[in-house]
């Protein structure tokens, strides 16, 4: 487990496999857990996964969980940001 610092939160993410990033896009009020651990390892065979817990859910900081698709659009853009991920693919 690692996390991303901003300016008002921290962002928990976990990052398995190498090659191109994807970075998952869970479900609303979804944390890195919910994820089947099988799926990211065959995607990690030939990706590098990244999973993340939106602002106020799970292991992340925030004041509380993200109630529109802009707030959860802005944690997967400063991660991506504060990884320096120039290319990636957005799943989920």
């Amino acid at each position: 487990m690692k996390f991303i610092e901003t300016s008002d939160r921290k962002i928990a993410y976990h990052s398995i496999g190498k090659g191109l990033p994807i970075i998952m896009v869970n479900r609303f009020r979804g944390n890195l857990d919910t994820w089947d651990p099988a799926f990211l390892d065959a995607l990690a065979s030939r990706f590098n996964v990244i999973t993340i817990d939106y602002s106020g859910i799970g292991l992340s900081t925030g004041v509380s969980c993200a109630t529109d698709i802009l707030s959860m659009a802005k944690d997967v853009k400063d991660v991506a940001e504060a990884l320096k991920l120039t290319k990636i693919i957005i799943a989920g």
